[in-house]
């Protein structure tokens, strides 16, 4: 699967970010460390949501060796008690790339509530802003 997504990656380039949501973001967090060591398509920014630890670390280690320089925002349900990882990827990256947010659903990529799904959604969009190529916030 890695493998698909990077040849469709280097197709598609340029890539501003990656958006993975459940086992999408569970991809993301090898297409990061591929793509921060410079083995892999290269793109500005990363957002996982609803993330589990996958066994990436053990399968490459050599990629997690330093913390990854991707900017990524990771997002978590706190009713969500199926993807439990995201302190887990967080602490893969450099803190300094890091932005967390919480929602009040559970394993969903934005909550129940309206209000608070347009909330997050602007949230994306300011990170996205932020880093995406011929952005301004």
């Amino acid at each position: 699967a890695i493998a698909r997504i990077q040849e469709a990656m280097r197709r598609e380039a340029p890539i501003d970010a990656v958006f993975g949501f459940s086992q999408g973001s569970n991809l993301l967090t090898i297409l990061s460390a591929q793509a921060a060591s410079g083995r892999g398509a290269d793109f500005r920014c990363a957002i996982h949501d609803g993330t589990s630890l996958p066994g990436w670390i053990a399968d490459y280690p050599e990629l997690f060796r330093a913390p990854l320089s991707v900017p990524a925002m990771i997002i978590h349900g706190e009713q969500d008690t199926n993807a439990l990882g995201g302190d887990e990827i967080a602490a893969l990256y450099d803190p300094v790339f890091v932005e967390r947010r919480m929602h009040s659903s559970d394993h969903r990529p934005l909550p129940k509530d309206p209000q608070e799904a347009k909330g997050l959604a602007q949230d994306i969009l300011k990170f996205l802003l932020r880093h995406c190529r011929g952005a301004s916030a």
